[in-house]
């Protein structure tokens, strides 16, 4: 490396170091998404949702609505009543809300089990006003269910070529019906009515039974053991508490592995409703998607900046984010940085001529930091 990029690189480098030792704390749980839908009126905020209206034959008051809007705390809403009359479109639908979970931060790999190191772990808030909802089949008389898709390899969840996994309420023999993990492999409406034992999926943990009540919901994904876990937590009949506060929380049971879709690109995450001509009210409110460190403390690893990751040559002086997925080399292959080691970065030692810069999207703890 010569001299001018040297010193143009330590320059980037000493922003970050600055940037980061200001909160020199073990940096263990990094949000990757989180929405709570407060303070706007649209879908269209840091994260922008794209609805199923003209997709798929829709009722005729469908609507993703965030109520009550405006500055304050708001909620996400899936209704076949947007207008609130009590009258809901002629005809029984799907309706749902996708984003790229390409905008999520952070370093996040959308294929789930590329996040070594870490365990996955959605926390969000449901409800919905129908006691007993029916299933997610929307052909004829239509079914009711209501479900937060964790990651699917379309942006269309009701269609066949849809995989991935969700959290999800409607069946028919549950009543009340079940909180359930569940992975889909043939699109949201193949489902039908009998999720427990449908085969266009599985599910993978059933919860406690939903009724009209408000929930917090918690789903944690360990990527090295491709373990999945489900945890509820009753928050009354009068609205939501915070789904992040780690008090109350119990287990739906033993974990299960599922690899199914945990290797794939899961593109979109999204609300999704199927609904009859009887009015579905479906709520939803603070969701958030956390990788949280599972490496050992105490076993830094000595690193490499490498900002273009996997393509070579290895390790490259590139631009690139510090947390990105790969973006450190070992000596043998491309690493994700864990601030719980924490590891020990140099700079400069890799191929490339110019000005690099390294973007600090978020706070990084280092054992060491060496300029070569």
């Amino acid at each position: 490396m010569n001299r001018k990029q040297k010193l143009q690189l330590a320059a980037a480098c000493a922003a970050i170091t600055t940037g980061a030792m200001g909160q020199f704390a073990r940096a263990t749980n990094a949000v990757v998404y989180s929405d709570n839908f407060d303070n706007r009126t649209t879908l269209s905020g840091t994260y922008v949702y794209t609805t199923s209206s003209g997709t798929h034959a829709a009722g005729g008051d469908d609507g993703a609505l965030i109520t009550p809007g405006g500055t304050g705390n708001n909620t996400l809403k899936l209704t076949n009543d947007a207008a609130g009359n009590g009258t809901t479109g002629a005809s029984a639908a799907p309706l749902f809300a996708s984003t790229p979970t390409s905008a999520y931060t952070n370093g996040f790999n959308n294929v789930f089990s590329a996040n070594t190191g870490s365990k996955l772990v959605w926390t969000l808030n449901l409800q919905n006003n129908v006691a007993n909802p029916s299933g997610f089949a929307v052909a004829g008389s239509g079914n009711t269910g209501q479900a937060y898709v964790l990651g699917s390899t379309s942006s269309d969840f009701y269609d066949t070529g849809a995989q991935g996994y969700m959290v999800a309420v409607g069946e028919t023999s549950g009543n009340p019906d079940p909180i359930r993990l569940y992975r889909f492999d043939n699109g949201l409406n193949s489902i039908g009515t009998g999720m427990p034992t449908n085969t266009s999926g599985k599910s993978l943990i059933g919860g406690p039974g939903a009724a009209t009540g408000y929930w917090s919901v918690r789903i944690t994904y360990d990527t090295s053991s491709n373990a999945w876990s489900l945890e509820t937590r009753s928050d009354g009949t009068t609205g939501f508490a915070d789904p992040t506060i780690d008090s109350n929380y119990v287990s739906a049971g033993t974990s299960v592995v599922d690899t199914t879709y945990a290797g794939v690109a899961l593109t979109h995450s999204g609300f999704y409703i199927a609904h009859n001509t009887a009015t579905l009210n479906a709520q939803y409110d603070n969701v958030q998607l956390a990788l949280q460190d599972l490496v050992s403390a105490g076993t830094p690893r000595n690193l490499t900046w490498d900002g273009n990751a996997a393509a070579g040559p290895n390790p490259s002086d590139v631009s690139g984010t510090w947390g990105d997925a790969g973006n450190w080399w070992d000596g043998t292959t491309n690493q994700t940085w864990a601030n719980i080691n924490p590891d020990n970065a140099t700079f400069g030692t890799g191929s490339g001529t110019g000005s690099v810069t390294v973007t600090l999207a978020a706070s990084h703890t280092a054992g060491t930091v060496t300029f070569a």
